[in-house]
């Protein structure tokens, strides 16, 4: 296996490592670019989606999130709606 290095401090880090050990910055082999960037979500250290608009800069994880959350209004809004017209 080819060593990896920290993006920060240049120390050798295993590929797997969530954490440098030595400065501590996150995902310390992975380097983002234009063509391969970070998902625009704090804290989140996943390559943002690129295959079109609709992940919006988010890593496949939080838009799947982003969906969920999305389908559970709708279908609150849906479900209020029928109990106000069966209600009238």
């Amino acid at each position: 296996m080819i060593p990896e290095y920290c993006k920060e401090c240049k120390k050798k880090v295993s590929f797997h490592a969530k954490f440098c050990p030595k400065c501590g910055v996150p995902a310390p082999t992975t380097i983002f670019s234009r063509k391969n960037p970070k998902c625009i979500i704090e804290d989140c250290y996943e390559y943002a989606e690129t295959s079109g608009k609709k992940f919006q800069g988010q890593c496949a994880k939080h838009y799947a999130g982003y969906i969920d959350k999305s389908a559970l209004i709708v279908s609150i809004v849906i479900f209020v709606v029928i109990i106000l017209i069966s209600v009238s």
